[in-house]
């Protein structure tokens, strides 16, 4: 029972993740332009090489940050993949200011243990210019029936 409320609630946080997404295409970092250097974008959380479970969601927390004087951050999203190919991207956008950090939940796929999954922050300002975060890797676990939590 606590598993299914578990997975209601991550459904909803999905909902309202995608229900806020902005009319900007998702994300793709190798799209981008050059990085501005006063926008920042940072994946707080998880770290680097934190093993996630397949067929299950994980929280990645983004720090986005413009420190130019006027603070014109207008978006802030993520981009994840694995093997260099994109699996998912999610963007959102509200009115300017200096930074946000925000929370976005990804359904992680069901890989072959020890698959690499690779997630970048992106921050957006009101020009269009960009920042995009260093790679941060999580670890996939195969979700199967000897796997606590499956």
């Amino acid at each position: 029972m606590r598993r299914h409320l578990a997975r209601l609630l991550i459904i909803a946080a999905s909902a309202v993740t995608i229900a806020c997404a902005g009319d900007r295409p998702r994300p793709d970092p190798t799209e981008l332009p050059d990085p501005v250097p006063t926008l920042l974008a940072r994946v707080v959380a998880p770290l680097t090489n934190t093993t996630v479970l397949g067929e299950h969601a994980v929280a990645i927390t983004v720090l986005a940050r413009d420190t130019a004087a006027d603070g014109r951050l207008t978006g802030a999203g993520i981009v994840a993949r694995i093997a260099g190919i994109k699996q998912d991207s999610v963007v959102i956008t509200f009115p300017p200011r200096a930074d946000t950090t925000h929370i976005f939940t990804l359904m992680v796929p069901n890989r072959v243990t020890n698959t690499r999954f690779d997630v970048q922050a992106v921050a957006f300002d009101e020009t269009g210019d960009a920042a995009v975060s260093q790679i941060t890797r999580l670890i996939i676990v195969q979700c199967a029936p000897t796997v606590p939590g499956c």
